[in-house]
């Protein structure tokens, strides 16, 4: 898989705000992963972390979780694109920008223009999830491949996702249960094409490649 950097969120469907102390626990999970710094981000009942580890050059000013005033939107990503000029000109980036332009930016004026159409213009390696403060709607999205990981948690009154599930794991009241059938699944020839969802643990589910996944209350 790679380096990669370390994601997570937490909504609460109910519009309870996100306890930082609890939005901490999972985002300390991932610390393995971010070994250049960690940042969280908190609006009301939505919440986002990110361990940082820089692996392109745009990426060492980055800031994540990044909150754009402008449309109302914060992202939090793992992200490498690969088609940086065709964004550029497709999103009215002038020259002088273009050199530090991140590629979460890039995603996050993607989605700006797209909206849920917006993964269908992205080529490159990414887990991303994007807070839409306005719609009070959370957006995830995973690469065509699936090179970068995103699981999600969903209990009727909370939404928590992360790059992996130790991050899930480590929010209060979240059991560690294995999920036996995903590992009687393993000795079945073709498993992962039976099912592409299921983790190794109950009710912690995988986003699969080229897919993205939506969450509004109700």
């Amino acid at each position: 898989m790679g380096k990669m950097s370390g994601i997570c969120g937490i909504v609460n469907l109910a519009g309870e705000p996100v306890s930082s102390g609890d939005l901490n626990l999972v985002s300390s999970a991932l610390s393995h992963l971010g070994s250049d710094g960690s940042q969280m981000w908190i609006d009301g009942a939505a919440g986002m972390g990110h361990q940082m580890m820089h692996i392109t050059p745009e990426s060492l000013t980055e800031t994540l979780p990044f909150h754009d005033y402008d449309s109302d939107l914060c992202i939090t990503a793992d992200a490498r694109l690969d088609n940086r000029e065709s964004l550029f000109q497709a999103l009215d980036i002038p020259p002088a920008d273009q050199k530090h332009c991140s590629d979460s930016f890039l995603i996050l004026k993607a989605y700006a223009k797209w909206s849920d159409d917006c993964a269908e213009h992205l080529l490159g390696d990414f887990a991303f999830a994007i807070w839409d403060r306005r719609n009070c709607k959370l957006f995830c999205c995973r690469d065509h491949m699936g090179i970068r990981s995103l699981v999600y948690f969903c209990d009727g009154k909370r939404f928590i996702f992360a790059s992996e599930a130790k991050g899930i794991l480590a929010y209060p009241g979240v059991q560690r249960e294995l999920n036996t059938k995903r590992l009687a699944l393993i000795r079945m020839m073709g498993y992962f094409l039976v099912d592409r969802e299921s983790s190794f643990y109950k009710n912690i589910y995988i986003i699969p490649a080229a897919t993205i996944l939506t969450v509004e209350r109700g």
